[in-house]
């Protein structure tokens, strides 16, 4: 059976490959989320207008396999098995109660990870070496797999991280040996993965933690956001909080958590979804409140809003792109959005086609392409 897999795989693997190849240098450049920014002689970047907002992105595949919600993705970084060592996978978890790990360029399922709780809320890929994946969800638990080799789908059985007393939100790597976990108890730990042991804990929220970002020019810092409608920027080092936004750091002139109405200054509901910018300084936040925001840690301020004018839905997941000209944002309407990050709550494209609540969005380490999830079972792959 495992000989006839692998046979398959090859021959999926060699039809994408001349697939890849017949395709027109002109069809290669349009199909990739680069093509949107432009070189002008002043050496800025400007982002293209062209096309309509459902024009601007496009559906490039489909991934089927799940047979329930989608709940969470995350891109690979890393592949050692690949020639040039950069990752074409990407990892999602399903109330199906499946882990599947995916190459998003040729379809492929490359691992099939039965879960012991179907109720999964978060998954994780290693971005240093691309050999271990982990999730978690209601059972309280962060089970860490080492992915096996290639050919083979099934993979070792799991170390779990025992510590949380609420359910496991969201999970973050930091290296092969470090993860970072938030829970529903209010807590964030960092996890020694092979003593199997929290390292460290970090316990300011007053609400659910639902979500982590791990900054990418400074391994000792992370920012959460949580149910009590607070971002917080956190020293790995020192343990402690640094910084905190919220309506009690930034103002709260127009409405509060008490009522219905807009907060310019800050989230008044509960914070589903953090992501940090490219540059280190910035992280990009989605709530309840139907609002996405960028704040600033060097200002300690609020950089941006966007909110949709004619509907209010909750956003589900935010990823900002490479460059950071454009927030992605899932909603639970079944649509994502496109922001683009220097314009006054200016839209910039509609990416659609999903019948169900939009759970998750995620940008591959190249910018390249953005992966979206779906309770309709379905993960669309757009460039």
């Amino acid at each position: 059976m495992q000989k006839a897999a692998r046979e398959i795989e090859d021959l999926k693997s060699q039809i994408a490959k001349l697939r890849n190849e017949k395709m027109s240098d002109k069809q290669k450049r349009s199909y990739s989320l680069n093509k949107i920014f432009d070189k002008s002689v002043t050496g800025h970047r400007t982002i293209a207008s062209k096309g309509s907002l459902q024009e601007r992105c496009r559906v490039v595949r489909t991934l089927r396999g799940h047979f329930g919600k989608v709940y969470a993705l995350h891109w690979g970084v890393t592949d050692i098995n690949t020639p040039n060592g950069q990752s074409q996978n990407l990892i999602s978890a399903s109330q199906d109660g499946k882990l599947i790990v995916w190459n998003a360029f040729t379809k492929a399922k490359l691992h099939a990870i039965p879960l012991r709780s179907t109720w999964v809320m978060t998954c994780a890929y290693e971005p240093t070496k691309g050999q271990f994946v982990a999730c978690g969800g209601l059972d309280n638990v962060c089970s860490v797999y080492k992915l096996s080799k290639p050919g083979n789908m099934l993979s070792a059985r799991a170390q779990e991280l025992n510590g949380h007393e609420g359910y496991l939100a969201c999970c973050r790597f930091l290296d092969e040996r470090t993860i970072l976990t938030c829970s529903g108890d209010s807590t964030c730990y960092l996890w020694d993965i092979n003593k199997m042991k929290p390292t460290a804990s970090f316990r300011d929220h007053t609400g659910d933690v639902m979500s982590v970002s791990v900054s990418p020019t400074d391994p000792n810092m992370f920012v959460s956001g949580s149910c009590d409608a607070s971002a917080k920027v956190w020293d790995i080092r020192t343990k402690k909080c640094t910084q905190s936004f919220g309506e009690s750091t930034l103002g709260d002139s127009s409405g509060g958590s008490s009522t219905n109405n807009l907060n310019m200054y800050a989230h008044n509901s509960d914070i589903n979804s953090v992501d940090f910018l490219q540059n280190g300084k910035s992280f990009a936040t989605g709530s309840d409140d139907s609002t996405a925001r960028i704040f600033d840690i060097r200002s300690y301020s609020q950089l941006n809003m966007f909110y949709q004018m004619s509907r209010r839905s909750c956003l589900t997941s935010v990823a900002a792109s490479k460059q950071g000209r454009l927030l992605f944002c899932g909603y639970d309407d079944h649509n994502c959005l496109a922001w683009d990050t220097l314009g006054d709550n200016e839209k910039w494209a509609e990416l659609t086609g999903h019948g169900g609540r939009v759970s998750c969005v995620g940008l591959d380490s190249t910018g390249q392409a953005l992966a979206t999830g779906s309770w309709d079972t379905l993960i669309k792959i757009f460039s």
